[in-house]
């Protein structure tokens, strides 16, 4: 066993600017009491923190080189004027944008500091991404779906006239480590590493959001028990914790694989907690 702690914080649905702004605040001072009103005398210092969190809206979030006027031009959103009509917020990690509705969002920090996991170096990042990724479809194949890793790639060349006509969306790009069901991607993930730590999130599509109902997410392509049918990114429905929970397995035994098993874990409720904005 390592001497490693894992904190998990559970968050009530935020706007977009709220969630990135706590994925931000997090990387950068890896104290999440700061975002409670009971602040215990004995600070946690987590080695590992593992987030889980939702949107008040369905919000898009742009990677952080898009701008908002590509959602005009961009070929696979054109003829979805509604997009338009939704609110965005701008990611500090790159990628395409993402429509954020019917989903679990995750984010992950590992602070750079002496608490002994070194998975927020340089040569790490890669890891972690991977581990995750591979964990979420080997629990996507016990549960029956077609899930692998994409081995497709439309990253286009830097510099190159080809990012023109790269996918404005993130479900509509392809990486060599993107997680698919068949045809379908269904989590895409995106890192950003800084002096204090590193910070990866990504978008777990657990159904189709009416505002692009072709991205169809794991629940629109297998048949589950009912406890998993129904799940509303806003809501309270079993479907949403229990979607979480199953992720939540899937990114433990990742950072397990990777460090160990962890000396505890330790549970921080966020809800209903205000966030300060700068």
């Amino acid at each position: 066993m390592s001497g490693a702690s894992i904190l998990v914080l559970e968050d009530s649905p935020r706007t977009g600017v709220e969630n990135m702004q706590i994925d931000q605040q997090l990387l950068l001072t890896a104290d999440p009491w700061e975002f409670v009103s009971c602040k215990p005398s004995d600070k946690i210092k987590p080695s590992i923190l593992v987030r889980f969190y939702y949107w008040s809206e369905p919000t898009l979030s742009l990677g952080n080189f898009q701008s908002i006027k590509e959602l005009e031009h961009a070929e696979d959103t054109f003829g979805h004027p509604e997009l338009a009509s939704i609110p965005w917020v701008q990611r500090k990690t790159g990628g395409g944008a993402i429509l954020h509705d019917q989903e679990v969002t995750y984010s992950i920090v590992i602070p750079s500091d002496d608490s002994g996991v070194a998975l927020s170096g340089k040569g790490h990042s890669e890891k972690l991404y991977r581990a995750v990724h591979e964990s979420v479809v080997a629990g996507l194949v016990d549960l029956g779906l077609d899930a692998s890793l994409s081995e497709a790639c439309t990253c286009s060349v830097a510099g190159g006239k080809e990012k023109d006509k790269e996918p404005f969306l993130c479900f509509h790009r392809r990486t060599p480590v993107d997680v698919v069901v068949g045809n379908h991607k269904v989590l895409g993930s995106a890192q950003r590493r800084v002096k204090t730590g590193l910070l990866q999130h990504g978008s777990f599509l657990v159904s189709k959001s009416p505002y692009y109902p072709t991205l169809l997410g794991v629940g629109d392509l297998a048949q589950f028990p009912p406890a998993y049918r129904g799940f509303q990114a806003r809501g309270s429905q079993d479907a949403c914790r229990n979607w979480q929970d199953w992720l939540e397995g899937r990114i433990f035994q990742a950072i397990w694989g990777l460090i160990g098993s962890t000396k505890e874990i330790i549970r921080l409720n966020l809800r209903d907690s205000s966030v300060r904005i700068p």
